[in-house]
């Protein structure tokens, strides 16, 4: 009898289990739209005018890509101009976006892949913090939004 009883546990468990829903939760929120758009670096002469700190952020539909593009590229270390990369997003929250870098190779000093969460300040100003460094850590670098 208690052979039966486990054996209907484990079939009920295991039902119950292959009816979830696969995948990750949806991402959502306006956290998304107000990320979305024209950035440049707070301080940079000629602010949203022209040089390699602008960026275009937007986003896949259904927010697990995040795309960041700009119109004069940056170089990378080997000399290659790098005019658009994506990330992929891993969740959110209200005010913060956590990302990886597709592609990018770098870990942490334990061997982790960097993990990167964007964290807006207000609707206008955001900035980055990698999740293995201090949890009141963020970049030096602050961005604001470019009007339109």
């Amino acid at each position: 009898m208690k052979i039966i009883a486990v054996i209907v546990l484990a079939i009920t468990f295991l039902a119950s289990c292959s009816s979830m829903k696969q995948g990750s939760p949806p991402l959502t929120g306006k956290v998304f739209s107000q990320v979305s758009g024209k950035w440049d670096m707070v301080g940079n002469s000629g602010f949203c005018k022209s040089g390699t700190d602008i960026e275009e952020i937007r986003f896949s539909n259904d927010n697990r890509t995040a795309y960041f593009g700009r119109p004069i590229p940056p170089i990378d270390d080997e000399g290659n101009p790098i005019s658009s990369y994506t990330y992929q997003v891993l969740y959110n929250d209200e005010n913060s976006i956590t990302m990886i870098v597709n592609g990018e190779d770098r870990l942490t000093e334990t061997g982790d892949r960097m993990v990167w969460v964007l964290i807006m300040i207000d609707s206008d100003h955001f900035t980055w913090r990698a999740t293995h460094w201090n949890m009141d850590a963020r970049s030096q670098l602050i961005m604001k939004r470019c009007e339109n």
